[in-house]
């Protein structure tokens, strides 16, 4: 076994939606546009998960859970890839 070129044998890669912390995500609940239409009403509401903002900070990241990384996906998370031979 090597370590894994992507990871470096850390195990993890910074976060894509948040970009490792460094910036806001688009809310899950509005899509990042902020509000909603409610059906059957010609009315649209403010998102109460953002508060309007249409994104949230990098602690609320829905992908990482505000841990900046996630498991690297060519290594699955082990660190380590098999020598090919």
């Amino acid at each position: 076994m090597e370590d894994c070129k992507k990871c470096h044998g850390t195990r993890y890669i910074p976060c894509d939606a948040c970009k490792g912390g460094l910036m806001e995500v688009p809310c899950p609940e509005c899509d990042g546009d902020g509000w909603f239409t409610e059906p059957g009403v010609d009315k649209t509401s403010s998102c109460t998960n953002c508060h309007g903002e249409g994104d949230l900070d990098p602690e609320n990241c829905s992908v990482c859970h505000g841990e900046k990384v996630i498991n690297c996906p060519d290594c699955d998370g082990t660190g380590e890839v098999p020598v090919k031979e």
